[in-house]
């Protein structure tokens, strides 16, 4: 009787050690800034015209007229608040090149007023302001 309690425990415990797995591995990748998925694999950051691939955990952008992969954005953007921007699911390409479509994605997403979210900046140097106060008549 101890021997099968002990069998029916070790069963339990690895049927329930098979689902933890499969719900833990169901967003692997995912960003702290990106929206549950399940199956999909990209992002289209609209505000910076940028996918992000999720798997791979690559940005994917236009450079000198060539899509080019890279594990960070742009220097251009690296104040953006990926919190606070818009992130579009691509919920209908399965392949390697979400850039095939970016024609249609870029019509399809635009921004209404184009807006880049920027990363407040905390100037902890500065206790009373933020430089010298100008002089009456000083041309900037």
């Amino acid at each position: 009787m101890k021997t099968l309690n002990c069998l029916v425990i070790g069963v339990l415990m690895s049927t329930s050690f098979s689902f933890a797995q499969v719900s833990v591995n169901v967003n692997v990748g995912i960003p702290a800034w990106g929206v549950p998925v399940t199956t999909e694999r990209y992002y289209y950051l609209p505000d910076i015209e940028t996918y992000y691939d999720i798997p791979s955990r690559e940005y994917v952008y236009l450079h000198n007229g060539l899509w080019v992969r890279s594990a960070a954005v742009p220097v251009v953007y690296r104040q953006y608040d990926f919190h606070r921007g818009r992130k579009i699911v691509i919920t209908d390409y399965r392949g390697n090149a979400p850039y095939a479509f970016y024609n249609i994605h870029r019509v399809k997403y635009v921004p209404g007023p184009h807006r880049i979210y920027a990363r407040e900046k905390h100037h902890h140097k500065y206790k009373h302001g933020h430089g010298k106060a100008h002089k009456r008549g000083h041309r900037h």
